[in-house]
């Protein structure tokens, strides 16, 4: 059986199974979760504990499948249009991350309500409150991965649209599809559209029987990566990795570089004062650090501020995702492995600063005046309010270990490649390792927050001298490549 049509047929069954799995887990909450009734939902899970934990376990099994099912669409779609096959890749992956880590929400209830000793400062109503809080944010949490998953069908629609080898109706269901996800943004739009949003999604089981229609379709699946319906040169050496390893090795620019080179000019300061905008002009003018009454009455009175730090902060996430792919395409001649290690990182950053943001989600649901938080005094709401914010700060932190070691390994492929002025790579690495290390310092030692955030300034000086040097000059000539 032909290559292409295996993974198209495996791509399909991994998406159904995707689907048919994530249903139980609906299913279950459906039955357990009582909406705004805190007590009932606590006894539901009670009574049904294996049964809600089967859910949980379905639902990591259904993430499971979707990233079988991304890895064998990119390699399908990667002959209509190799980069942006892989940019719809990592968006997925970093949802499929975001999916997996909100699933540690579904365990906390379990904890709060088979009465630890330590937890009897709680009367048993507050206990509840907080086992629906919990329950809350993972669904917040799993919206932000959707927001991911849009894009991500929304790149698997474009690519299907341009083939020669899938039906283009596909290609436009896909696309609603991702605009539907992406409603998640704005959760009232988001609860009105949901019933149409799976509905494209079902579809891709299709895309086997498509792609296996006819072998003339088979071979136009094997065209030049962005040309359409250009066969590939062929050549008398297997298509094996030794063949890549060869394609590699001429030092020369590709024109997808040159792109991935603009872009990650225009990246790079857009990112950065996306993340400014959130974190100082919107949030810090709310937040009064050490005065939790003031800060939840700021929040509460200028809630659409704090929303729109929510949003600003998910549009850098997106901006530094294109910003990750647009490095690894750029620096993959030079050594794919390392560029690889590096969008991993990055990816993997991505995923911990999408669970964190789920804090500020958390902050507006504690101020909402819902019912079932009555229980708790005003004083309380606002001290867990305080609470949950720095706890955002906390898993920022993670995040950025994560980032310093991501840009560290891309700035040394800089430096290898002499894409960009020496100094220029090493300041990177620099500036990288610094942010990794000053920030793992201060977790280990808390004190040395006082510094505040000057470790950082090397890296904020990189990012933005490497953008517009990439923007202004562009890419030099490399010296030489080399693979391993």
């Amino acid at each position: 059986m032909n290559q292409i049509v295996l993974k198209a047929r495996l791509g399909g069954a991994c998406w159904l199974m995707c689907f048919l799995t994530s249903i139980f887990p609906l299913v279950v909450s459906g039955r357990l979760v009582v909406p705004r009734d805190a007590a009932a939902t606590a006894t539901n899970l009670l009574a049904h504990e294996a049964l809600f934990r089967a859910g949980t376990a379905a639902l990591l099994l259904s993430t499971g499948f979707y990233v079988a099912a991304t890895l064998f669409v990119y390699e399908v779609l990667k002959a209509v249009n190799r980069s942006v096959s892989l940019l719809a890749a990592f968006f997925s992956l970093v949802g499929c991350g975001v999916g997996a880590l909100s699933c540690v929400f579904d365990f906390v209830p379990f904890i709060l309500l088979k009465g630890a000793p330590y937890l009897s400062v709680f009367t048993a109503e507050q206990l509840q409150a907080l086992t629906y809080a919990f329950l809350a944010m993972r669904v917040e949490a799993n919206n932000i991965g959707l927001v991911f998953f849009g894009l991500h069908c929304a790149g698997v629609g474009y690519l299907i649209v341009r083939s020669t080898f899938l039906p283009p109706v596909i290609g436009v269901l896909m696309l609603f599809a991702g605009l539907g996800w992406l409603t998640f943004l704005f959760p009232p739009l988001a609860r009105d559209t949901r019933s149409i949003q799976h509905a494209p999604r079902r579809h891709w089981g299709i895309v086997a029987d498509s792609v296996a229609s006819d072998q003339k379709r088979e071979r136009a699946a094997v065209v030049r990566p962005g040309k359409p319906g250009r066969p590939e040169r062929m050549s008398a050496v297997p298509a094996n990795d030794q063949l890549v390893k060869i394609e590699t090795l001429p030092s020369t620019i590709s024109p997808a570089q040159r792109t991935a080179a603009r872009v990650i000019g225009v990246i790079y300061p857009l990112q950065m004062a996306t993340g400014i905008f959130g974190e100082v002009f919107a949030r810090g003018r709310l937040i009064v650090r050490g005065d939790a009454a003031r800060t939840a009455e700021n929040i509460m009175g200028a809630e659409g501020l704090f929303r729109l730090s929510i949003v600003t902060d998910l549009i850098t996430y997106i901006l530094v995702m294109v910003l990750t792919w647009a490095l690894y395409v750029l620096l993959r001649p030079v050594n794919k492995n390392l560029a690889l290690l590096g969008a991993f990182f990055r990816l993997s950053e991505l995923a911990v600063l999408c669970i964190a943001t789920v804090n500020s989600l958390v902050v507006l649901r504690l101020l909402s005046g819902a019912a079932y938080l009555h229980t708790f005094e005003p004083d309380q709401l606002r001290s867990v309010v305080m609470l949950a914010y720095q706890t955002q700060g906390l898993g920022m932190s993670v995040g950025f270990v994560l980032l310093g070691f991501g840009s560290a390994i891309f700035a040394y492929l800089l430096l290898r490649s002499r894409y960009v002025p020496k100094a220029l790579a090493t300041l990177g690495i620099i500036g990288a390792l610094l942010l990794s290390i000053g920030t793992m310092a201060v977790i280990l030692f808390p004190g040395l927050g006082v510094i505040g955030m000057t470790y950082m300034l090397p890296m904020g000086l990189y990012e933005v001298t490497l953008g517009l040097w990439l923007l202004i000059k562009g890419i030099g000539q490399p010296v030489r490549q080399e693979t391993i």
